[in-house]
């Protein structure tokens, strides 16, 4: 994330809208089972919800506005290809 602020914008609000369409943002959920290197990723990760397929490169100009992000994972049928409509976005910095 780009500040401490930056990821009070963004959390704040549950529902973000990218070209008209909402989704839905919230911090990328911790399991017991993790290793200690997940925990630093899990504080830099926020997992993202959409109805409909949007574009890899708005959600990438869309979140950068909160801090550099280092990767975007969209998470897509193993069969089909399609979306499964939720993504990743992985920030270069935690704050």
């Amino acid at each position: 994330f780009a500040s401490a602020d930056s990821v009070g914008r963004l959390l704040s609000n549950p529902h973000h809208f990218i070209d008209g369409r909402c989704v839905g943002v919230s911090l990328w959920k911790k399991k017991a089972e993790y290793v200690p290197l997940k925990d630093e990723v899990r504080l830099r990760k926020v997992h993202v919800r959409f109805r409909s397929g949007l574009p890899e490169r708005r959600l990438h100009d869309y979140f950068s506005t909160f801090g550099v992000v280092e990767h975007i994972d969209v998470r897509r049928d193993p069969f089909s290809q399609a979306h499964r409509k939720f993504c990743y976005v992985l920030f270069r910095s935690p704050e």
